[in-house]
């Protein structure tokens, strides 16, 4: 997970991440949608973690994630996840049948094709969500990983299924710090036994934090794996 979408490139491939950036341009202006400025500065997103009853502990993180990365089965599961919560319009945690894997979902494939949720019409691997407000996920075969996202609608979903996964906001769907340890040290909140809840909160806090941090530093996610 990065910001800036030159920062999820080498060196080497810089003439390609600018050709990226190009396009993710052409893409929103052929929209008639504001266009997106890389930040010239690459922000500051890794910051010492220090947890109130230890301090003297120190824990490098991802904004409030001890995670910057997670692999694809585990953002898709919480896509899984997500599409169920949209398709349902509750808070309660669905049912998922985990022994079918998520692309066989048909409930994950209707969200998916709508391109109304940011976090579940996205790769789980590759591609971008960027500091622009826009209603639908953009599509575009040239982009590495295809879709482009909001962080806006991003954010707006991961606040959407916090109640499904037992996570608590403050009012204006605010994360406090004491929450964010609790789910980098993998409470078990008000689980089910046998609840796998505690994975997808990390995944969750990940793309939280991406998502937080994009919108404070005016900077896109690249996901790329």
């Amino acid at each position: 997970m990065f910001l800036r979408v030159r920062d999820s490139y080498s060196q080497r491939y810089q003439a390609h991440a600018q050709a990226q950036l190009d396009l993710i341009n052409e893409m929103l202006l052929l929209r008639g949608l504001p266009t997106y400025a890389e930040p010239r500065q690459k922000p500051t997103v890794y910051f010492d973690l220090r947890r109130p009853e230890k301090p003297m502990d120190t824990y490098s993180g991802f904004g409030r994630s001890l995670l910057d990365h997670d692999g694809r089965g585990a953002i898709h599961r919480l896509q899984q996840l997500a599409a169920h919560v949209f398709a349902g319009g509750g808070a309660v945690r669905p049912k998922i049948d985990r022994r079918k894997a998520p692309e066989r979902d048909p409930v994950l494939q209707q969200v998916f094709a709508s391109g109304e949720h940011h976090l579940v019409s996205h790769a789980a691997s590759e591609g971008f969500w960027i500091p622009v407000e826009f209603d639908r996920v953009l599509v575009e075969e040239r982009l590495d990983g295809r879709f482009l996202g909001s962080s806006h609608r991003l954010r707006d979903d991961l606040i959407a299924i916090a109640p499904a996964l037992g996570i608590p906001l403050a009012d204006g769907g605010v994360l406090g710090d004491a929450t964010a340890w609790r789910i980098c040290d993998g409470d078990a909140f008000q689980d089910r036994p046998g609840s796998d809840a505690a994975d997808e909160r990390t995944t969750w806090l990940l793309l939280h934090e991406a998502a937080r941090m994009s919108l404070q530093h005016g900077a896109a996610i690249a996901l790329a794996g």
